[in-house]
């Protein structure tokens, strides 16, 4: 599975949607991924690699 690293807005202005429009799909898609404990199998830790 590829992953790619970008904005809602930057992915909205690619599209050319608004940014509540992608916003409703990906809002979607999180909740249902975060309603999956199985997503956390074999983790045991978490790392911050930067801070503002």
């Amino acid at each position: 599975m590829e992953r790619y690293d970008t904005s809602v807005s930057a992915l909205a202005h690619q599209l050319g949607v608004s940014w509540q429009a992608l916003w409703k799909g990906v809002e979607a898609e999180a909740t249902r991924r975060l309603a999956r404990p199985e997503r956390l199998a074999g983790i045991d830790a978490l790392g911050v690699d930067e801070h503002v």
